[in-house]
């Protein structure tokens, strides 16, 4: 899945919304276009982010179109990876996407800087998701 956070350019602080949770509800890997560090700070909140799998290097990148190309170019990368590779790999990541599916549903005890995090929060608990 590639996520598109809000104000991904033009915002010096990471910004994380529900844009970012939602693929650990769902149980998917995913790249993100998105303010510079994003990624960080959700390995800093103990998410899992496919290391052995998807290049998040672009996290790093200050320059906001870079950062925007090398999102783009690691999407076109996994897309050109065959179904019965992705059904491999998808399976190899099955205890990262649990342990996150897990940490997503926790009632938040950290001060994201959205208020649509207990949002999200209450519609998994009331879904049973």
């Amino acid at each position: 899945q590639l996520v598109t956070e809000t104000t991904p350019n033009n915002n010096k602080i990471p910004f994380i919304t529900e844009k970012s949770l939602k693929p650990f509800a769902m149980l998917q890997p995913f790249l993100q276009y998105g303010p510079k560090d994003n990624i960080k700070v959700l390995r800093m909140y103990g998410y899992q982010m496919f290391d052995e799998w998807i290049d998040h290097s672009y996290d790093d990148e200050d320059d906001d179109i870079k950062r925007l190309r090398m999102v783009l170019k690691e999407f076109d990368r996994l897309q050109e990876i065959p179904n019965e590779v992705w059904t491999k790999m998808l399976q190899e990541m099955l205890s990262q996407l649990l342990h996150n599916n897990k940490l997503v549903k926790r009632p938040p005890i950290y001060d994201f800087t959205s208020q649509l995090i207990p949002i999200l929060a209450k519609f998994m608990e009331k879904s049973n998701v």
